[in-house]
């Protein structure tokens, strides 16, 4: 009986030692030798590439006196022009059917076809779903559409120095002036392009999701500057610009109760959705903000107040 229970014992251990084996070769041949392309399939069911690598951005609010919120910067998407110029045959022809379309700079589009590359070449931007998809009808030989994103200020100039603008700093879309620049890491999106599993973001974030710090988290921003009356503070100083001609000049309206900050601007401004037909750069900058100033005369009033407040001075305190 001993040695039945011994043979058997023996045959269930070189069982499981092949079984063993076998895990331990196909280990190796998944992480190893198959290893890339199973990674890869791993990663598509986490991350995949989402299209065109479009950017994304939170959006930024002004606050109505009916406490609704009105849209002070938000992504617009559409599609941008592109043409490969050694398939362009007859480049004016070309201009001429896009040019009824859609806006196309004649300089840039010619010098791209001068090219005569194989390389897309983009001549027109910010495209309308409408004039994208006339073009697309005409079938233009050489000419191609590009799903396309950007950064749209519907105010225009209203609040142009408060809101600032989104830029490039490199090949990268970034807030470059005002609440753009300062709260960049609340409105960004880094997703460069990548859409990401929702199951898998949900561990992934969780830290961000407890964050102490709102900052520290993605989102969009809700100022204080009631628009109506931003509008009556810019008509304010436009009149002072045409009466007077000062060099520049500025105004900040607050709530005397709570510091709110219900209107800022300085002339002269710039229209955010063409910042870059400015011909200063200076005009960008927020001086109610970003200026410094010598004190000065100023600590006058200031120390007479302190002494007030603290008793010092009464009305029949007199100085030499």
């Amino acid at each position: 009986m001993r040695s039945k229970l011994v043979i058997r014992v023996r045959i269930l251990s070189v069982f499981f030692i092949l079984i063993a084996g076998l895990l331990v070769v196909q280990l190796y041949l998944v992480q190893i030798v198959r290893g890339e392309r199973y990674r890869g399939e791993a990663e598509k069911q986490y991350i995949a590439t989402a299209g065109n690598a479009i950017t994304d951005r939170g959006k930024i609010f002004f606050s109505r006196k009916d406490s609704t919120l009105g849209d002070a910067a938000v992504m617009q998407i559409g599609w941008r022009v592109t043409i490969v110029p050694k398939n362009i045959e007859d480049p004016e022809e070309i201009f001429s059917a896009l040019s009824t379309e859609t806006t196309v700079d004649p300089d840039r589009f010619f010098s791209r076809v001068e090219k005569m590359s194989d390389r897309n070449e983009e001549v027109a931007f910010r495209v309308s779903d409408k004039a994208a998809s006339a073009i697309r009808a005409k079938k233009l030989l050489g000419v191609g559409l590009v799903q396309d994103k950007w950064r749209y200020y519907p105010g225009d100039d209203l609040a142009a120095h408060v809101i600032g603008f989104v830029g490039f700093q490199g090949d990268k879309r970034v807030g470059v002036y005002g609440l753009e620049k300062s709260f960049e890491t609340t409105l960004s999106r880094n997703s460069f392009g990548l859409y990401v599993n929702p199951f898998a973001e949900i561990f992934l974030n969780i830290e961000a999701a407890l964050a102490s710090h709102p900052e520290e988290r993605e989102g969009s921003i809700i100022t204080a500057i009631e628009p109506t009356v931003e509008t009556r503070l810019e008509e304010t100083l436009d009149n002072i610009m045409d009466a007077y001609g000062p060099k520049q000049v500025g105004g900040i309206v607050m709530d005397p109760r709570t510091g709110a900050i219900r209107a800022m601007a300085v002339r002269p401004a710039f229209d955010l959705n063409t910042y870059n037909l400015v011909p200063d750069a200076s005009v960008y900058s927020n001086p109610l903000v970003e200026g410094i100033y010598e004190m000065g005369s100023i600590m006058k009033p200031l120390t007479v107040a302190a002494g007030i407040d603290a008793g010092a001075i009464v009305p029949s305190t007199t100085y030499e």
